[in-house]
C-alpha cells in the first residue's frame, strides 16, 4: 500500500509536483521552496498551499491518496469545521473520469477510484484535484483551487487454478500390452509432476495434487503460467508424447480473463486418447478504503 505525500517530489519518489490556480487569476506563483503539503501530510511537510481561502486551505492540507493495485482513494479527516460548503472533484487518467464529492464537517471525505488493469505493466496515472468552495444559498461558486498529482497503477490479482480433469475416449489404451499411460504437466509455477493412469473407457479421473492451486496479489511480471501437459505412454523401451516435447514457459497466466480450457490428446502412433480440462478463475484486486483495508 502506497501513501502519496508532496513532500516526496524533492527525494525524486512517486508524487508528481503539484500547483495550484485561483478562479479568475493566472497560474498562482509556488510558495518558496517549492509546492508541498496536499495529499499526504508528513512530520515536515513543508510549505502548505495558499489558496485565497481559509476554507479551500483546510481541504487542500488535509488531503491524502493512497493507492494500490488498481485502487486510488482520496480521503480528508472529519472535523474541519468549514464555514461554506466545499466540493472535492477527482480527474483520474488520460481518459479523465470526474469523480464529485460535497466535504462533510461530520464525515470528513472518501473517494475511491479504480482504473482499468491494461496490460498489468507499471504505469504513471495523472490525478487532478479540484477544489471548489460554494456560496450555500445561491451554490455560486466563490473559489477554486487546482492542483495536480499521480498514481503509480499496477494491477494485483488473485488466481485459481482448478483440478485437471480427464476423461478417457478409449476403452484399450493399449492393445498388445498392459496399459502403462501417464500424464505429466507443469503447474503454473514452472513444476513438473507425473503421474500413472490406469485407464478404462468413459473413466474419469480428477487430479488434484500438484495441479490446482491457489495465488493471491499476483502482478502480470510474476512467474505464474498456463499450466502445460503432455499425454504419453510406455511401450517396452519405446515412450511416446503428445506433445512430443512439453512447451516453454512462454504463456504467462496474467493478465488473462476467466478460462475453461479443453484438449483432446491422442497418443502418437498409439491407442490412447482423452480429453483434459481445467478451468482458470481470475480475480482483479481492488482495495476501497485504503488505508482501512
Amino acid at each position: 500500500m502506497k501513501k502519496l505525500s508532496a513532500t516526496l517530489v524533492g527525494a525524486g519518489l512517486v508524487l508528481a509536483t503539484l500547483s495550484g490556480a485561483l478562479v479568475g487569476t493566472a497560474e498562482a506563483a509556488t510558495p518558496p521552496g517549492g509546492t508541498h503539503g496536499g495529499p499526504g501530510g508528513t512530520a515536515d511537510p513543508g510549505p502548505l498551499h495558499t489558496t485565497g481561502s481559509a476554507n479551500l486551505d483546510k481541504v487542500a492540507n488535509a488531503l491524502a491518496l493512497y493507492n494500490k493495485s488498481v485502487t486510488v482513494v482520496m480521503r480528508a479527516p472529519a472535523g474541519l469545521n468549514l464555514t461554506r460548503p466545499v466540493e472535492v472533484t477527482g480527474i483520474f487518467g488520460a481518459d479523465a473520469d470526474h469523480v464529485t464529492k460535497p466535504y462533510s464537517n461530520t464525515s470528513g471525505l472518501q473517494m475511491d477510484y479504480d482504473f482499468a488493469a491494461g496490460d498489468g505493466k507499471p504505469r504513471r496515472e495523472p490525478v487532478v484535484i479540484t477544489l471548489t468552495e460554494r456560496d450555500p444559498l445561491s451554490n455560486r461558486v466563490l473559489a477554486s483551487y487546482v492542483f495536480r498529482t499521480g498514481a503509480d497503477i499496477e494491477a494485483l490479482w488473485s488466481v485459481i487454478v482448478n483440478p485437471l480433469e480427464v476423461f478417457f475416449l478409449d476403452s484399450f489404451c493399449d492393445r498388445v500390452s498392459d496399459p502403462d499411460a501417464h500424464v505429466m504437466w507443469y503447474d503454473a509455477n514452472g513444476v513438473p509432476h507425473d503421474r500413472e493412469l490406469n485407464p478404462g473407457l468413459g473413466e474419469k479421473l480428477t487430479i488434484s495434487e500438484g495441479f490446482k492451486g491457489l495465488w493471491h496479489e499476483k502482478k502480470a511480471s510474476d512467474p505464474l503460467f498456463q499450466p502445460s501437459i503432455v499425454w504419453h505412454e510406455h511401450d517396452g523401451p519405446f515412450v511416446n508424447f503428445h506433445p512430443p516435447a512439453p512447451v516453454n514457459f512462454d504463456d504467462p497466466l496474467l493478465p488473462t480473463e476467466d478460462q475453461e480450457n479443453r484438449l483432446v490428446l491422442t497418443e502418437e502412433g498409439g491407442d490412447c486418447v482423452a480429453q483434459f480440462s481445467y478451468s482458470v478463475r481470475v480475480v482483479l484486486r481492488s482495495y476501497p478504503g485504503l488505508p482501512n483495508t
